[in-house]
Order: structure tokens, then C-alpha cells, then sequence
């Protein structure tokens, strides 16, 4: 049996460092001292593994690894099983790990000394496993063309799993392997600078020494990486830190080797960039300075780089299922609207209580004309920090992301005289929403706006119907866009608590085409007022069903009215979208998350 001491489970002592640095909570650590059984399974399902290890110098260097389905094994509670296709040409961490041995040479260490990290994802399940551990043998065969097939056993110190932030899914093809090295000089010549502006994920490895190597991802939308600088005198790039889980292990701002190892796959063309660098973590008004509205950035000053052509042995094209959940982050976006050149405001000028917990707000755009123009399907991102930061600081509910949030806008276009004033419907959730259920609507009380992203957008054709199944208010992406919808070609599938009704009254009194497309599903006690919303219901000859909906309810089969319908939108908790999906597996779904 595995013994591990209370000590082991702490959380790393380069968290602590950041928590303290960026004014954070304290937290337990997520990582267990072995390979959790977990982590083993999404190791043998994942087709990318990402590694880092340290040079000759004591600096990181990082590489991605691909395969089928099953080239990575957990063995055991302790180790790890990798066989892969190389090019050691190309490949640092493979030169490092194992030197200059020859074809067929097994190499053997009795006290494993080599720091190996670890992130195996699986692209399409969207959940990957992050490993930390020590290189125990290796060995290397020969392919051809100048490629080598290598084996290596790595005993695992440290695991935990999660899910890879707004990275989107991804349908893994394979790529023909045959690198090329096309530049490493710097400046950056256009190729790279392209890869860096369509980046949506960047996987970054820094170490302490001896004593820990960290490898991570970092995914926003494309351009989430901003490059500041990119001349003779120096070339800096920058990214939001936006960590949701809060370990901070890469922004060890005061570790021992400031350097840090960076790679940037381009998985529609199959290359790489390669970037080496200086790391300086930025919080609060040093982090505007770099870019403007974010929180905590962090900057690379390039030192090295390296741009591989087909140096990815696989393609990988978005999921069919991939939404704006996924791949766009409202909150990152806005982050790089340049075209707002001064802080915009939006004022509270109406409040309605729907039910206990759900309330529609309004809000004015102070200087609209200063700010992009929002469309019905978008966000808006709200910034809090100003209103709450301040006696918010030691909350333990208190993230980077807490002050940040972002909304879905609920009122349509047309509702009101141009693009000044907005509506959101949101429920009491958290700590910014407690907030603005606490205000009076009258009060006036201004909110920084950090700009509108998102594009969950109902697309119809002409005589098309489209499906669309929401939990609570998940409604409110629909409220938006009825306009601009074909109402009676639209099935839409509603499932809401009892305490919720009030909700459901007021969304078809202001648009009472949607009652009659939509089916609702009750669940919970109902008090006397519920009571009192379902003869209103009644009276609207709504259909309601006081029960849990289920598959047959949205009528897929082949010889059912809805089996016409080509496209899907899901817009609900997580527990009900897995469960959704699985029903539609085999139809076009896009779906929003909808966890706040």
C-alpha cells in the first residue's frame, strides 16, 4: 500500500508565494503524492502529451509528444509508460533525457535524478492530467526519415486532473511527420507572429532549480497573446493569467530561474513555435500598464526561438460540438478591444425581482458612443474590483476571476432606442451577485464595463427548424434573439424548479411566440404561488409537464417531427448538458456553458 505523509498534500510552496503576492485566499492543494487511477485513465485516452525537462544550463525546454490513443500507460500507483515517435534532431527534451545514446542502448538509472513534467489532454473529452515526476530508463529505436521511435519509464511524484480552462475540443487527425526547421532568429519573422496572433492555447514549463519543474496551459481567443515588441531592440510578448483553479506553480515570480520554456502548436497547420524567455508576473496597475483592464498578466522577454514546420505529428480541428464555452472567453476577449480608449461605465437604472433568486437588471451606457456596439447572443463582462475588492480581499470564494464577470445579455436589439441600454437576467449565484441584488434599482451605481464578447448565435435558414434545450436561466440566449427568429419552426425544451415559475411567466409575456413553441418541465414542490404562475400558464395554453424531461421527450427518432432537426443549441448546468449530449451524440450540437 502507497504511504504518503499529511505534508505531501500541501500545496506547493510556489502557490503560497503567489497567493500572497496576488492577494488571494489561501487553499488546500489538489495534487495527490501518486498516479491517481483518474489520471492513469485519462492518460491512455489522451493523443497529446506535453513535456518538459531541464538542460544542460539548469533552464527549461519543452516539447509535445503525439499518438494514438494509448501511447502514454499509467503502471501501477508510481509509473508511467510513454512510446513515441520523435525527431531528436528537433525534439530538446528528447536530446536531454537521453543524451547522445545510441540506436537500441538502454539507459538505466538506479536513482532517478531527471525532472520530468508532464500534461497529457485529451483534445475531444476536454480533460487532461497533469503529472510531475522522474525519469527511470529510456531507450531509442530506429524509424527512418530521420525519426526515432522512443521508450521511456518515468515514476510519478505529483497528479491531479482537470479541465484545460476555454480551451476548445478538438478532432485529433493525423499529420505528416517530417519537421523542418524554418527560423530562429529574432526578430520574429511573419510566420511566427501569425502563429502567436491565432493562438488559442500556449503551453508554458519553469522551474526552481533541482527542486520542482512546473509545466501548464495557458488558452484564451485567438490573440490572447499580445506581442508588444518585436524588433532589434528586443522582442517581449504578454497573456491574461486568468487560473481558475487558483495554483500559480508557473508564476513563481521570485524562483531561482526566472526563464521559462514556451510552446505554441498550430494544430491546423501542424507547426510549432518554440520560444524561450524571461518570465515577470504582473498584478494590478503594473498588469494594466502591459494590458489594459486585466488583472494579473504575464510577460516573456524572448530570448530563443525556434519555428518547426510539421513539427506535430497530428492536425486537430474544432469539435462540431464546440462552442463559445470552449474556444472564445468573453473575459479574455475584451481584454485586447483596443478600440475602447478610455473606461466605459454601465449605470443601474432598473431592477425586477422575477423570483426569490432570478432578477432582471438594466443598465445605461455611460459615453456608449466610446464602446463597441453589442449584439443579441454576446456578453457583457462587468468589472467589480473597485466595488468589492477592498473588504473582499481575505474571502476565501475570492478569485482573479471573481471581479470579472461576465453576463448574458437578455434584451434584444430593438428594445430599446439604440445600443445604450441593456438587460441581463442572472441568478443570485456568488459574490458579484449578491452584490447587485443588494442594490436598489434607482440608486444609480456604476459599473465598470471590461467590454462584450461571445457569439452564441441562433443561425436559421429559411423553412429550417432548429432545436434548443435551456435549464433555468438558461433561457435568457433565446430572449435575445426572438426577434430574429422564426418562432414556429423553433422546438424549444424548458426545464426549470418550481421556485423558477416567475421566470417562465414573465419571458412569455414578453414574447408570447415563445410560448407556443415551448415545452416546459417542472420539477420541486409547488408552493401557493407557483400555484398562482401555472394558471397563468394555464390561461396561456403553455404546455407544461410536471416532471423531469427525458430523451424521448425531444421525439429523435427517425420517423418523429423533430428528426428533420440538423441543428441543436444546449444552454444549461454541466450535470444536464453531459446527459444532453449523450442523447444527441449523433446530431449537431453547439452548447453554452452556463455555470454561474
Amino acid at each position: 500500500m502507497a504511504y504518503f505523509t499529511p505534508a505531501d498534500l500541501q500545496l506547493h510552496k510556489h502557490d503560497e508565494k503567489a497567493h500572497k503576492f496576488l492577494q488571494v485566499a489561501p487553499q488546500d492543494g489538489p495534487a495527490s503524492p501518486y498516479l491517481r487511477p483518474g489520471a492513469s485513465n485519462v492518460l491512455s485516452r489522451s493523443p497529446i502529451l506535453v513535456l518538459s525537462t531541464l538542460d544542460s544550463a539548469q533552464n527549461p525546454c519543452i516539447t509535445v509528444w503525439e499518438g494514438r490513443a494509448g501511447f502514454i500507460k499509467g503502471i501501477g500507483q508510481s509509473n508511467v509508460v510513454i512510446r513515441a515517435i520523435v525527431n531528436r534532431e528537433h525534439d530538446l527534451v528528447a536530446k536531454e533525457l537521453l543524451g547522445s545514446r545510441a540506436i537500441g542502448e538502454v539507459m538505466l538509472d538506479g536513482r532517478p535524478t531527471k525532472m520530468v513534467s508532464m500534461l497529457g489532454i485529451d483534445l475531444e473529452a476536454h480533460i487532461r492530467v497533469k503529472l510531475y515526476g522522474r525519469l527511470v530508463s529510456g531507450a531509442l529505436a530506429e524509424v527512418g526519415n530521420g525519426t526515432n521511435e522512443v521508450l521511456l519509464v518515468i515514476t510519478v511524484e505529483r497528479s491531479f486532473i482537470t479541465r484545460p480552462g476555454s480551451f476548445s475540443p478538438k478532432h485529433v487527425l493525423p499529420n505528416f511527420f517530417l519537421p523542418r526547421l524554418i527560423s530562429q532568429s529574432l526578430p520574429l519573422i511573419p510566420e511566427i507572429v501569425n502563429v502567436l496572433a491565432k493562438a488559442e492555447v500556449l503551453f508554458i514549463s519553469s522551474s526552481n532549480h533541482n527542486l520542482y519543474l512546473d509545466i501548464d496551459q495557458r488558452s484564451g481567443p485567438p490573440g490572447f497573446v499580445h506581442l508588444s515588441a518585436n524588433d532589434e531592440n528586443g522582442c517581449t510578448l504578454a497573456y491574461p493569467e486568468y487560473s481558475g483553479i487558483r495554483l500559480y506553480q508557473t508564476l513563481d515570480n521570485r524562483g531561482k530561474i526566472p526563464t521559462a520554456a514556451l510552446l505554441f502548436p498550430d494544430f491546423s497547420t501542424g507547426n510549432a513555435v518554440f520560444i524561450t524567455g524571461r518570465k515577470e508576473v504582473l498584478a494590478r496597475e503594473d498588469a494594466i500598464r502591459v494590458l489594459p483592464r486585466s488583472n494579473i498578466a504575464v510577460r516573456i522577454t524572448v530570448q530563443s526561438v525556434r519555428y518547426i514546420e510539421h513539427g506535430l505529428t497530428i492536425y486537430a480541428m474544432r469539435s462540431p460540438r464546440a462552442s463559445n464555452a470552449y474556444g472564445t472567453s468573453s473575459v479574455e476577449q475584451v481584454l485586447y478591444d483596443k478600440s475602447q480608449k478610455k473606461q466605459i461605465f454601465a449605470r443601474l437604472v432598473d431592477k425586477q425581482l422575477l423570483t426569490p433568486t432570478v432578477a432582471r437588471f438594466g443598465f445605461h451606457i455611460v459615453d456608449a458612443k466610446e464602446t463597441s456596439q453589442w449584439e443579441p447572443g454576446q456578453y457583457v463582462t462587468l468589472g467589480f474590483e473597485r466595488l468589492l475588492g477592498p473588504q473582499l480581499r481575505s474571502d476565501a470564494r475570492v478569485s482573479e476571476n471573481t471581479y470579472a464577470r461576465k453576463f448574458t445579455i437578455s434584451s434584444g436589439a430593438g428594445e430599446f432606442l439604440g445600443y445604450c441600454r441593456f438587460e441581463i437576467t442572472i441568478r443570485k449565484v456568488g459574490i458579484a451577485t449578491e452584490y447587485l441584488f443588494s442594490q436598489d434599482g434607482e440608486t444609480g451605481v456604476e459599473i465598470p464595463i471590461r467590454g462584450f464578447g461571445g457569439e452564441f448565435i441562433f443561425q436559421q435558414k429559411a423553412l429550417e427548424t432548429i432545436g434548443f434545450v435551456a435549464g433555468g436561466v438558461g433561457i435568457t440566449p433565446l430572449l435575445a434573439q426572438t426577434g430574429r427568429l422564426h418562432l414556429p419552426r423553433t422546438r424549444v425544451y424548458w426545464t426549470v424548479r418550481a421556485e423558477d415559475l416567475g421566470l417562465v411567466v414573465d419571458s412569455f409575456e414578453k414574447a408570447p411566440e415563445l410560448c407556443g413553441c415551448t415545452r416546459l418541465f417542472v420539477t420541486g414542490e409547488i408552493g401557493d404561488e407557483g400555484a398562482q404562475y401555472l394558471t397563468k400558464l394555464g390561461a396561456m395554453e403553455a404546455s407544461v409537464e410536471m416532471r423531469r424531461m427525458a430523451c424521448d421527450d425531444l421525439q429523435l427518432n427517425f420517423d418523429s417531427p423533430n428528426a428533420a432537426i440538423k441543428m441543436w443549441y444546449v444552454c444549461t448546468g454541466a450535470a444536464l448538458r453531459k446527459t444532453l449530449l449523450e442523447w444527441l451524440n449523433d446530431r449537431n450540437v453547439i452548447f453554452e456553458t452556463f455555470n454561474f
